[in-house]
């Protein structure tokens, strides 16, 4: 089905607002042994509507203790000015104003600072909160990786204003489709600028390489659903944003994608 949207004017904005290494084979799949490669964690902000919207939330203070003792060698660092209201700031957008979120997926690095955004509308993979809720294989949902209290949150408080969405539009020019790979509940966004369409990957892709060099990401569920992924991305896509990747604030110095 074809889901392109009417060509707008948006503004992709990449936020950094975390930062980590991680061993290259959970990034490349079962490529580069022994190798550890840097990471950065990103906001993004869409501009250029009527409002801004949010694509994820960064971490929530105190997470990056519960992570680095699951996974010690891969700890998180938020700097200075990289809490979340400090980066959006950045840009001139206040949490407590968007009434829109998207989730590229549940992970706690992605949406720890959910309750932030109390006004907004959360717009979640629909298929992939299906399998989270009623797990076939329950390892696959983490405590940590998937926080429960997150989750909770999302079920509960903000049960209102939680959507769960497939392949459709959020707004006139950003829509969102399915993606998996690397969670059962990882979609993409893609927002219609001047430059063309710009995708949000999540983390189906970690780095460029991904893409460029159609390497799976190593974290993730499924390999195969993986290669669809990053076919649909290049196929419909003329900007592919990787999720973690310190390349994207050397492409764009400034942060901002037009």
């Amino acid at each position: 089905m074809e889901l392109r949207c009417e060509q707008l004017n948006y503004e992709v904005y990449a936020l950094k607002c975390a930062s980590t290494q991680s061993p290259t084979p959970e990034l490349l799949y079962l490529t580069d042994w022994g190798k550890w490669t840097p990471l950065y964690t990103y906001i993004w902000v869409i501009k250029g509507g009527s409002e801004p919207v949010v694509v994820d939330t960064g971490l929530r203070e105190g997470y990056e203790e519960e992570f680095n003792r699951f996974c010690p060698g891969e700890e998180y660092t938020v700097g200075p000015g990289e809490d979340t209201i400090s980066c959006l700031r950045k840009v001139g957008v206040d949490p407590s104003q968007i009434r829109h979120l998207i989730a590229t997926h549940l992970h706690y690095d992605h949406m720890a600072n959910v309750r932030v955004f109390e006004n907004a509308d959360i717009y979640v993979s629909k298929k992939g909160w299906l399998e989270l809720m009623a797990p076939k294989h329950r390892q696959l949902v983490s405590p940590v990786m998937f926080p429960r209290d997150v989750l909770a949150y999302l079920a509960n408080e903000a049960w209102g204003r939680l959507h769960l969405v497939e392949d459709e539009a959020i707004l006139p020019g950003i829509r969102v489709f399915w993606v998996g790979g690397h969670t059962m509940c990882s979609q993409a966004i893609a927002v219609e600028t001047r430059k063309g369409t710009v995708i949000l990957a999540g983390d189906t892709v970690f780095l460029y390489r991904n893409i460029d060099e159609n390497i799976p990401v190593g974290i993730c569920y499924s390999v195969t659903d993986c290669y669809d992924a990053m076919a649909r991305m290049k196929s419909e896509g003329d900007i592919i944003l990787p999720n973690h990747d310190p390349e994207v604030l050397k492409r764009y110095p400034d942060g901002r994608i037009t």
